[in-house]
């Protein structure tokens, strides 16, 4: 069964992101131009809609190693075949909502959520000599009973933030987790680290913006922003796109942040990208975005359900012919979460192949 698409051609459309269909809906624009899909459903295994958990994050190593979390402890995992639910109940001994996402290696993947919850999936260094033990979540030491909403970072930093200007940093040595002294009392959303851990910026609540150089977490302040922002993410710290409310949009780096003009005035809540010049955003109303050299384009789903997390990879175009060597050509994958359940991914449809941009980067 396919599913439509509709193609907003403009940026002219005043997004209404009022809840009319409970706690889980919102309402968005609809247009009247119909295009072949781009964005199918993805059946996780999680039930209906009206029972399924809510998902926030996605993640991963590539197309055949994939994590999304979401409330209720759910915990999702791609092979590239199958999908298969994690079972915390040896990790954690009360139901939490896991916020966020982040996969350092396929077998090095940090969750962290609500009540200051962090899960670890690793192999503990006591263990990793002993043939035939694989990784598994355990539940790290934090010292704050308040929520997580980010996680990340590298070799040389790994960080969390969370309610009231929280931020967390880990001791490898001990695995667990201490609180640093506070720049904010704004809640943070959102976290962007360097593969290293040494350079971040994290996002919050009215316009809350925090940058680390040199182990020390400072805050910058924009004229006029105080919208709640959700989301920072981007290739390099020069190049990061922060996100929010109303469809604010900022991009660029520490002390050189420029507004991206003319967007739906929905809540934007992930982005996500190959490249820093071409990325896709999701957001409440069903709404995906494609950002090309600050030129969006905006797509509206068949689905009303509030779109949270983004990630985008590579896979084989089985649509194509292999080489000589039974290589098949790459074609760029994007995976969407949200709400009730939702995963979806694209781009996809009759036509998605001769669409100028859609090629592999």
């Amino acid at each position: 069964m396919r599913h439509l698409v509709l193609l907003f051609p403009a940026l002219l459309w005043a997004c209404d992101s009022t809840n009319v269909g409970g706690a889980l809906l919102d309402a968005g624009p609809r247009g009247s131009v119909l295009i072949d899909p781009l964005f199918e459903p993805v059946d996780v295994g999680l039930g209906t809609s009206s029972t399924a958990p809510n998902l926030f994050d996605i993640g991963g190593t590539g197309s055949d190693d994939i994590w999304i979390v979401g409330e209720r402890n759910t915990i999702l995992h791609f092979d590239g075949t199958s999908w298969s639910l994690a079972d915390l109940t040896a990790t954690t001994t009360r139901t939490v909502s896991l916020n966020s996402v982040h996969v350092r290696a396929d077998d090095d993947v940090y969750a962290v959520g609500s009540g200051g919850t962090v899960l670890h999936y690793y192999i503990p260094a006591a263990e990793r000599r002993i043939e035939g033990v694989m990784p598994r979540w355990i539940q790290e030491t934090t010292d704050t009973s308040l929520d997580l909403h980010a996680v990340s970072g590298g070799g040389n930093g790994l960080y969390a933030v969370g309610n009231n200007g929280r931020v967390l940093l880990r001791d490898d040595a001990t695995g667990t987790w201490g609180t640093l002294p506070p720049v904010t009392l704004e809640s943070l959303h959102g976290l962007w680290l360097n593969r290293e851990g040494t350079v971040g910026t994290a996002v919050g609540n009215l316009g809350a913006i925090l940058h680390l150089a040199d182990g020390n977490w400072s805050r910058e302040r924009i004229d006029g922003l105080t919208a709640p922002l959700r989301e920072v993410w981007g290739r390099s710290a020069d190049n990061l796109f922060l996100l929010g409310l109303d469809g604010t949009l900022l991009r660029g780096g520490a002390g050189a942040f420029e507004y991206v003009e003319d967007l739906p005035r929905v809540y934007l809540r992930a982005v996500h990208g190959q490249n820093g010049n071409d990325v896709w955003l999701v957001a409440w109303a069903g709404t995906i975005l494609r950002l090309r050299n600050n030129n969006a384009s905006p797509f509206y789903e068949f689905t009303n359900h509030r779109l949270e997390g983004i990630w985008t990879t590579h896979e084989d175009d089985p649509l194509a012919d292999p080489d000589d060597a039974g290589i098949y050509p790459q074609r760029i994958a994007i995976w969407v979460v949200g709400v009730s359940g939702t995963v979806m991914k694209g781009p996809f449809g009759l036509n998605a192949r001769s669409r100028p941009g859609l090629e592999p980067n």
